[in-house]
């Protein structure tokens, strides 16, 4: 029993890692004015983290200010809300407000990885 858990330990880990990058890419794509359920899905189906490879290659990365009254997403230079006219002079870039949650993923992904090679390295034929 033992055994079959330690197999299947990379298997965990590199499914928990996505779910983390799925969770981080949800929440970054909402903030940069994206369908963050639409890149969930594409991180969690498209296979071999190319899902993560895509969003970040894909995403326009223009910083941007939230609208603290509407939520409307406004370009850097305006200095007022272009939906509700609220002044955006104190607002922060969205930008410094993101998440962390790739941290543990990438931690996760590479445990993964390592504890794979692990395991084909002990048990390769001699």
């Amino acid at each position: 029993m033992r055994n079959n858990l330690i197999a299947f330990m990379p298997i965990i880990l590199l499914f928990l890692a996505t779910i983390f990058f799925g969770i981080w890419v949800y929440r970054d794509a909402k903030a940069h004015g994206e369908n963050g359920l639409l890149w969930l899905c594409v991180v969690i189906l498209v296979p071999n983290g190319l899902g993560v490879v895509l969003y970040l290659l894909l995403v326009k990365r223009d910083q941007k200010k939230l609208c603290p009254k509407c939520g409307t997403h406004n370009p850097m230079g305006n200095k007022h809300c272009g939906s509700c006219g609220e002044d955006l002079d104190s607002v922060r870039l969205e930008s410094d407000q993101g998440s962390k949650i790739w941290i543990p993923a990438l931690v996760l992904l590479i445990l993964g990885i390592l504890w794979f090679i692990g395991i084909v390295v002990t048990t390769w034929p001699q």
